[in-house]
């Protein structure tokens, strides 16, 4: 859920096509992963378990968290594009 949150966020705040790029595919998982690595840490351990390597779950949460974002953040900032 906070990826979708983080997604219209960036949509709603940015001004042009490359901020949501940026914002939604680069940044924001940065910040999600910084953020699932702290918050929780024994989702992400057991993760990395199974994975075998805590490098394939960061990349796992990476993936997630610019697939959710990026797409939510273009429609975002599409529908205010069209509306203003």
């Amino acid at each position: 859920m906070p990826n979708v949150i983080a997604g219209a966020l960036i949509g709603a705040a940015t001004n042009g096509w490359g901020g949501v790029l940026a914002g939604s595919a680069l940044a924001w998982p940065l910040v999600y992963c910084v953020y699932a690595g702290v918050e929780d840490a024994p989702r992400l351990a057991a993760m990395a378990g199974k994975l075998g390597s805590s490098a394939k779950a960061y990349g796992v949460e990476f993936g997630t968290a610019s697939l959710t974002a990026l797409p939510t953040a273009s429609v975002v900032h599409l529908v205010r594009s069209v509306l203003t």
